[in-house]
This record gives C-alpha cells, sequence and structure tokens, in this order.
C-alpha cells in the first residue's frame, strides 16, 4: 500500500498493513489502523484521530484515580517505581534543572524536588496539571512542551516517561527537546517496545497498544534511528523494566 501519511522516521510513503483495533476508552466503538513502514520499520497509527477521541486523557481513571481498598498497596508500587525512574537519572546526573514532558500527577518530579532538583513539567491534560501543583515546588504547564516558554540551552535532563509514544510530530519535538537542552544534557525516553514478547504474544490485547492514544509504537531499533536522526548520541537501550515489563505481560495476559 501508499500510505497517506509520510514515516515520520525516513520519509517513505510505503507502508504494510500490520492490525487492524478497535479503540480503548472513549474510541472503543472506532476501528484503527496500524502499520509498519516497508523502508525502515516504525510501527505508526494510519488513521486520523479526531480531538473528541483524546478526552480520556482528562479521565481521572487516566491520571491513577483508584478504588480505595486498592490505594495503599498502589501507592506503595508507584512510590518504588518512581524511586527507580530517580535511580536512572541520578546515575547519571545528580543535580540540576529536570523537565518531564507529559508529567501526568507530577509523582515523579515530587520525588526529584524532595532530592533538590528545581522541576519543571507538562502536561496537556488541565486535570493532571492540577494534581501535579499540589506537591508543591514544581513549576508547571498546560499545554504542549513546543509552546512552553522554555529558554534554549535550559535543562539538564528532559524526560518522556511513557508519553513520547503519544506524540504526533515525534522529530520536531526531539529537536526542541535538543535546543532545550545544555551541552552536555541528557534526555530519557521510556516507550512500550513493540517488539517485546508480550507485545509479540497479544497484540490487540497488548497492554501497550492503546488505539488512539499511541500513536507510534517503538522498537529498540526504530527509536535509536530516530534520536540519532535529530541530533542526539544514543548512551544505553534498557529492555528490562520493573516498571513496565511484569505490569505489561500480566493485564495483556488477563
Amino acid at each position: 500500500n501508499t500510505g497517506k501519511n509520510i514515516c515520520s522516521l525516513c520519509g517513505s510513503l510505503d507502508y504494510a498493513f500490520l492490525i487492524e483495533a478497535n479503540g480503548v476508552d472513549t474510541a472503543q466503538d472506532r476501528l484503527f489502523s496500524v502499520v509498519k513502514c516497508k523502508t525502515c520499520g516504525l510501527v505508526y497509527l494510519n488513521t486520523e484521530v479526531a480531538k473528541e477521541d483524546l478526552k480520556a486523557f482528562d479521565y481521572k481513571e487516566f491520571h491513577g484515580n483508584t478504588a480505595a481498598f486498592l490505594k495503599r498497596f498502589q501507592s506503595f508500587l508507584v512510590n518504588m517505581f518512581m524511586l527507580f525512574r530517580v535511580k536512572k537519572i541520578e546515575r547519571m546526573r545528580k543535580a540540576g534543572i529536570i523537565l518531564d514532558v507529559g508529567c501526568g500527577n507530577g509523582l515523579f518530579l515530587k520525588k526529584m524536588r524532595e532530592r533538590l532538583w528545581d522541576c519543571y513539567g507538562t502536561d496537556i491534560s488541565q486535570y493532571a496539571i492540577d494534581l501535579a501543583g499540589k506537591h508543591g515546588g514544581i513549576k508547571l504547564f498546560c499545554g504542549e512542551m513546543e509552546d512552553a516558554k522554555f529558554s534554549d540551552s535550559q535543562f539538564d535532563v528532559i524526560t518522556f516517561w511513557q508519553s513520547f509514544e503519544h506524540i504526533a510530530k515525534p522529530s520536531q519535538i526531539l529537536q526542541k527537546a535538543r535546543s532545550l537542552l545544555n551541552d552536555d544534557g541528557i534526555l530519557f525516553i521510556s516507550v512500550p517496545n513493540i517488539e517485546s514478547i508480550e507485545a509479540v504474544m497479544s497484540m490487540k490485547k497488548w497492554f501497550g497498544f492503546e488505539p488512539p492514544f499511541h500513536l507510534y509504537w517503538y522498537s529498540a531499533r526504530t527509536l535509536a534511528l530516530l534520536l540519532e536522526k535529530n541530533g542526539f548520541h544514543v548512551i544505553k537501550i534498557g529492555k528490562n523494566s520493573i516498571e513496565y515489563n511484569f505490569p505489561f505481560f500480566m493485564q495483556s495476559f488477563f
């Protein structure tokens, strides 16, 4: 097939149909087409997404509203996972100015703030921003990262924790992120892996699938190529995550 969407990685118009599936949440009644670029292998959504399909980003459930009896256990797990994220950052940089893109309820930035980092966050959800604002000491912007009035070379670290797959123009965002990082700045990106065991086994039922909220499904290779194309040097790629591997597998399985 010749696609209507140009591949964001290599610019090819040639793709192979991969899967068609119903959306999630508010888009359960719509079918979405997922394709794979024949040239570079990038997997992406090839169905136009309407604004109403994205309303779930402002749902309480999307940002972690949980039944009362689960809150204590969830709080323990989330606290542990946020500490794992902090440790990943501090292996590379002990202190500085950090921007979390798609910061959600701000729990990660709260942990960073407690360790005396200067913390900034963006999110397109006003509900999420309101939650993050309750932690105090975090500078927040509701909207797209490129619309925020940040300065060039302002940040030591920029993070995308499971938010990069939601971004419609990944190269544009990476170029913006590169301009916002200082000369020895570090970028962290965590995304669902389309070549993971749980993805290959369950696909339509894979917890990392989620059309139309996810617009791209990266592999280690396609993500690395995209980063290098936009001027980044890849230091490390990890495929094992205590925070995501087991939960994604179990939620896909059940």
